[in-house]
């Protein structure tokens, strides 16, 4: 979290997103409800977003079943009609379900969409061009604008391409009356800094001479390669491409502190 801290104020352009987060904590009432709809921009969320009562937090859970969010927003604003619904979503969740844009619209939810929209899947296209050095079907259409989809469908909304533009956006749209969408378009880039715990499984390329543990558990990086090198104990080659032999195996590994982004 310490470390964290300075992106909440981030003023890099293109935008983190953790600077949506540090301008959306200064809108949300204490009993606010908070719903998850994606990957890595959820998982900022995790991170530096705190509900204050049970029942103020839902996210699509450990498996990433993307597209509930829409769902679970109706029916918290229909329970909590006083209270605010905030709506966090990736801009590939919004593929999955954001046509109950118009479902809000037609009955008057007006439930409140903070988008990440960094046009990629992160989740996916991060880990396998950290593991392989290429990724797949993992591209979106950059700076796509929902917002426009979100107003043909009777609600209202915004893009958003500045830091500075965020909170004034996020204001106007929890004032609005209206289902709204704040479009924010984010960083690639960006990449969510994940720990991870001794005796992780992951992968060696024996083209790079590299360990990359495997989700759940990559992100630690060069740390983990060097102790690998020496005490992992390599299992079940898989052949992937000429060159490439990817093998599952076990490390120790470093402690924390010794961690880096990958």
């Amino acid at each position: 979290m310490a470390a964290d801290a300075p992106l909440l104020a981030s003023a890099a352009s293109p935008i983190h997103p953790m600077r949506i987060y540090g301008e959306l904590n200064k809108q949300l009432a204490s009993d606010a409800v908070i719903i998850g709809d994606g990957g890595d921009f959820v998982s900022y969320a995790g991170k530096v977003v705190d509900p204050y009562a049970p029942g103020c937090w839902m996210d699509p859970g450990p498996y990433g079943c993307l597209g509930a969010g829409p769902g679970q927003a109706i029916g918290a604003k229909l329970a909590h009609p006083d209270r605010q619904v905030a709506l966090l979503l990736g801009d590939g969740a919004f593929g999955f379900a954001g046509m109950e844009f118009d479902t809000l619209a037609r009955h008057g939810v007006n439930v409140v969409g903070v988008m990440g929209n960094n046009g990629i899947w992160a989740l996916e296209k991060h880990p396998m061009e950290f593991l392989y050095g290429y990724s797949v079907a993992a591209d979106l259409q950059p700076g796509c604008r929902y917002d426009e989809v979100v107003r043909a469908l009777g609600g209202a909304g915004e893009l958003v391409t500045r830091p500075a533009d965020i909170g004034p956006a996020l204001r106007r749209a929890f004032s609005a009356g209206v289902p709204y969408l704040v479009n924010v378009v984010t960083d690639p880039a960006a990449v969510v800094r994940r720990t991870v715990t001794a005796g992780l499984t992951g992968v060696y390329n024996s083209r790079i001479d590299a360990f990359r543990p495997t989700p759940r558990g990559y992100g630690l990086g060069e740390a983990a390669e060097a102790e690998t090198a020496i005490n992992s104990r390599f299992q079940h080659p898989v052949p992937l491409e000429e060159g490439i032999t990817i093998y599952h195996c076990r490390a120790r590994l470093l402690p924390d502190e010794a961690a880096k982004d990958y």
